[in-house]
């Protein structure tokens, strides 16, 4: 595992330690609250849990999109194909090309990059 991924991971390991701890201390705290008497706290009770939960939902996405996106592609796999001939590409190439006649003065840019790469 590249050391890079693996400090992700213990980032997002510890955010989830540090978040349901205090999930679990706010649950507690108003759950005293509400014993003694404050009735907006039993709101409390209720919610410091869900917030635990969905902590924990984010954590695990986040773990499984870290590894998913780690996976390294093939060298044959170059990505979807387009075919040349395709009717829409030549469309949108003919009004690319247009656009650059009618309108010089817009600034060209790189597709894969976008113009914030300047």
């Amino acid at each position: 595992m590249p050391a890079q991924r693996r400090a992700h991971r213990w980032r997002l390991h510890t955010a989830l330690v540090v978040g349901l701890s205090l999930c679990v201390t706010g649950f507690v705290v108003e759950l005293g609250r509400g014993v003694h008497g404050h009735f907006l706290a039993w709101a409390y009770v209720v919610e410091w849990p869900l917030f635990g939960i969905c902590g924990t939902v984010a954590w695990w996405r986040l773990l499984r999109e870290s590894a998913n996106s780690s996976r390294v592609r093939s060298p044959t796999d170059t990505g979807p194909t387009i075919a040349p001939d395709d009717p829409e590409l030549v469309r949108w190439n003919a009004y690319v090309a247009q656009m650059a006649v009618d309108c010089p003065d817009l600034p060209a840019h790189n597709a894969l990059t976008g113009p914030w790469s300047r």
